[in-house]
């Protein structure tokens, strides 16, 4: 359990760095640059066991700004359309590690801003009550699919990943709704609950075919993005539980992780103040367009890891 006691050790610690300052009355900046001073130094200094000088890790250093930098990209994403920031940060990890750890750095900013997504609009009780079934199989059957993460071959898996996320896109872009007057079936939504849980535990995106069945309920805007916020929320909830039973939660990416939360929101805020300056048309079909590209990139990968 030491991964998911240091996410909640973390998450502590970046709430007194925001309320720290507003307790004490002091600037705000004074206060949280030293606290998020003291985190950063964490993961990025480490002290020499003979002469106790700290020795800075040029690699850590350069793997924790691209870090920063794909999530303040994904949540500039979420902060225009209103989604997509578990999707593209794992997507973009994906390329530069291997795909368990991928998962495990997107957890802490998923969960925040999926629980803010979830608790916004009001509707969240009705939601639950129409949907109680999907979310309730796509949390359990993320176990079945994240048994394969420690049986199968991890670029096998970041493939698989890669066709999601074209079809996801795809479908996304076509805006069809494959299901129609199936999905007020009671059966459906468990059916659709346990292959999205199966592929999430496999892959990590929560997405697929998850939103093909949120989109044909009939939700409006507002709606479906409040039951994407719950899916989400609930998906990585689970996903946390099972990659800490596997023992692939480790204390080092629990701390990146929720380090990366403070890019994720930086992207949030500056992704809502450009939302009326741009289409979202145009940007969504952006969005997906880049999705499925990187989709492609992660097959290619694949098939070439394993041949």
């Amino acid at each position: 359990m030491a991964g998911l006691a240091e996410i909640v050790s973390n998450l502590l610690v970046l709430l007194n760095a925001f309320v720290c300052p507003w307790q004490l009355h002091l600037p705000w900046g004074c206060i949280s640059i030293w606290n998020w001073g003291l985190v950063a130094a964490s993961c990025h200094i480490k002290f020499h066991a003979q002469d106790k000088t700290a020795i800075i890790s040029l690699e850590l250093l350069t793997d924790n700004f691209l870090i920063i930098a794909i999530f303040l990209a994904a949540g500039m994403v979420k902060g225009v359309v209103g989604m997509g920031l578990p999707t593209l940060s794992l997507a973009l990890l994906t390329l530069i590690t291997d795909l368990t750890s991928a998962m495990a750095l997107m957890l802490v900013p998923s969960l925040v801003t999926n629980v803010y997504q979830a608790c916004t609009g009001g509707k969240i009780i009705e939601i639950c009550k129409k949907c109680a079934l999907f979310f309730v199989m796509a949390g359990l059957a993320i176990w079945l699919g994240a048994q394969a993460l420690v049986r199968v071959d991890l670029p096998l898996l970041s493939g698989l990943l890669g066709v999601c996320l074209i079809i996801y896109s795809v479908v996304s872009v076509v805006g069809t709704r494959l299901i129609g007057r199936w999905s007020n079936l009671w059966w459906v939504g468990s059916v659709f609950g346990v292959v999205n849980g199966v592929l999430t535990g496999l892959t990590g995106a929560f997405v697929f075919p998850g939103l093909m069945y949120l989109q044909s309920i009939g939700f409006s805007r507002n709606e479906l993005l409040q039951a994407m916020g719950i899916l989400f929320t609930i998906s990585t909830i689970f996903l946390a539980w099972n990659l800490n039973q596997l023992s692939l939660l480790t204390s080092d990416l629990s701390i990146q992780s929720s380090l990366a939360v403070i890019p994720a929101i930086a992207g949030m805020v500056a992704g809502s103040g450009i939302r009326n300056r741009i289409s979202e048309i145009l940007f969504r079909r952006l969005f997906f367009s880049t999705l499925s590209l990187i989709g492609a990139v992660l097959v290619f990968n694949s098939v070439v890891n394993l041949s």
